[in-house]
């Protein structure tokens, strides 16, 4: 039978693609090391002929008090890259993935212990936005940020690496219309915090046996006669009743506004009213505006769309970007980082074209 090892000390060796760096990192367990000369190539799961470059090796190094156990420790150097991940995406602006880790470490019987780690599914490389404009500032960042990350009271309660994972796919659709919705999935996770997702009638139960029952009666009154000979009126008034529980529910403007001046922000509620809008539009029909007649469509008119699709884009973009900031440090750091978070327009329309 198996016996899970126990280990005092670890080292896992990685590679860092998409991540251009001038110094060596140093923070927490991790190093960062820029490669001497780049060119070094790897596959993307992405599809044949896209490829990574290698622009750094990475390594971290874990030693316990106590001996651990095997399993418990790869799993924990797993928490640990996964954050890594995220943040140097997050502060990159662009997908780093982290490949070809390797674990090995020493039992307490003197023997070698090695675990290989699969490399999650990557994109198409990309350039990105970064909020830093050195590395010392990246340093800063990711020293306060990844044991935020970690504790489960900020990364998971507060939906932090939620937020996070999905700001690593917004980065890096191809299209406007799939970046704008997928970014406005972080921001709907992030403004669901445990003060905000509050019922209007606290106690459900009470809702349900107090409000409820008075509105099914009306609706089994007035729906009938409204809806005339419709064949299938009795599902329909079935589909309302069903909706019955989102009145218990405040307003997404309302939580999202709430969840913005709690970290300091006042964001207008017509802003929000934009932003839900195009989201509707884009989940239903594909594209950020109404539909209009082919005959009407021209290639100025497609000018205009893109250039009102980016905008909207990357104003939520750099909206959500600064209220992750605002969650994971402070300080002059904050000021400093905020700034770089506010992205340019013009360098975006260039990656475009």
């Amino acid at each position: 039978m198996y016996q899970d090892p126990f280990l005092r000390q670890v080292t896992v060796d990685f590679d860092v693609a998409n991540l251009p760096l001038k110094r060596r990192l140093s923070f927490g367990r991790f190093e960062i090391v820029p490669m001497a000369e780049s060119g070094v190539l790897y596959p993307a799961t992405l599809g044949p002929g896209i490829h990574w470059e290698i622009s750094a090796r990475g390594r971290y190094r874990a030693s316990f008090d106590e001996p651990r156990a095997a399993s418990a420790v790869a799993d924990e150097y797993i928490a640990h890259d996964d954050a890594l991940h995220l943040l140097l995406t997050f502060a990159r602006g662009s997908y780093v993935p982290l490949l070809r880790a390797r674990l090995v470490a020493q039992t307490l019987d003197n023997q070698v212990w090695t675990r290989s780690f699969s490399d999650a599914g990557v994109v198409a490389p990309r350039s990105g936005w970064p909020i830093y404009d050195n590395e010392d500032e990246l340093v800063k960042f990711l020293t306060e940020a990844h044991p935020k990350v970690l504790d489960p009271s900020i990364g998971y309660e507060q939906n932090v690496r939620s937020a996070l994972f999905l700001m690593s796919m917004a980065f890096d659709h191809e299209w406007v219309e799939n970046q704008f919705f997928v970014a406005w999935q972080a921001l709907e996770v992030l403004i669901q915090q445990p003060d905000t997702r509050k019922k209007i009638v606290p106690s459900g139960s009470q809702f349900d046996k107090k409000i409820r029952p008075l509105i099914e009666r009306v609706m089994d009154e007035v729906l009938p006669r409204l809806l005339g000979q419709e064949p299938d009126a009795a599902d329909l008034v079935d589909q309302a009743k069903s909706k019955i529980g989102e009145l218990n529910r405040p307003p997404i403007i309302e939580t999202a506004r709430k969840f913005f001046v709690g970290l300091g922000e006042d964001v207008d509620r017509q802003t929000l009213q934009g932003y839900i809008e195009r989201r509707n539009r884009i989940g239903h029909t594909g594209l950020g505006w109404q539909r209009m007649p082919l005959e009407t469509v021209s290639l100025e008119l497609h000018k205009q769309y893109r250039d009102e699709m980016n905008l909207f884009s990357w104003q939520l973009f750099n909206l959500i970007r600064s209220a992750i900031l605002r969650m994971l440090v402070d300080g002059p750091l904050l000021t400093q980082l905020l700034q770089g978070a506010k992205m340019s327009l013009t360098e975006v329309r260039a990656d475009e074209n």
